[in-house]
């Protein structure tokens, strides 16, 4: 009896020590209808409080690592004219396009910025955006003509 106490509480022991491969920092994200959650979430911002998106937000937090010389994945996020350059452009592995002008949910440029994006990992990485400037970031590609 003894002998199985101890196995028991080594047995327990040991699956504390190791852990499980997930966190709980997003509990969300193991709900069963986690995958028809919202990408990325973003406010509705109105534009004009938003000022230039290219400038203020994409240049200022993406091209640190998405420059115009051998930006990470190709990607260059800090010439000017991001829009019109990644408009209907494929990622890398093709699963996506970049900017679709228009509609930010179809945008990998948008989607990418939320905390369960449907490919890769979050942008950027370190400190995310705040829910402001990523919803300025949404009404920036879904006003695009």
């Amino acid at each position: 009896m003894l002998t199985r106490y101890f196995l028991l509480v080594g047995i327990g022991a040991f699956g504390f020590a190791v852990g499980c491969a997930g966190t709980l920092d997003d509990p969300d994200r193991f709900r069963p209808d986690a995958e028809a959650a919202p990408v990325a979430t973003a406010t509705p911002a109105p534009a004009a409080s938003c000022g230039d998106v290219e400038v203020s937000i994409v240049r200022l937090r993406c091209s640190s690592c998405h420059g115009a010389t051998g930006g990470t994945a190709g990607l260059d996020l800090e010439t000017p004219g991001v829009l019109a350059r990644l408009a209907d452009k494929r990622t890398v592995d093709g699963t996506a396009r970049l900017v679709v002008k228009g509609n930010a949910e179809s945008s990998a440029l948008f989607t990418k910025l939320g905390k369960t994006p449907p490919f890769g990992s979050r942008m950027p990485t370190g400190t995310p955006l705040s829910d402001s400037d990523i919803a300025c970031v949404k009404a920036w590609i879904d006003a695009a003509q």
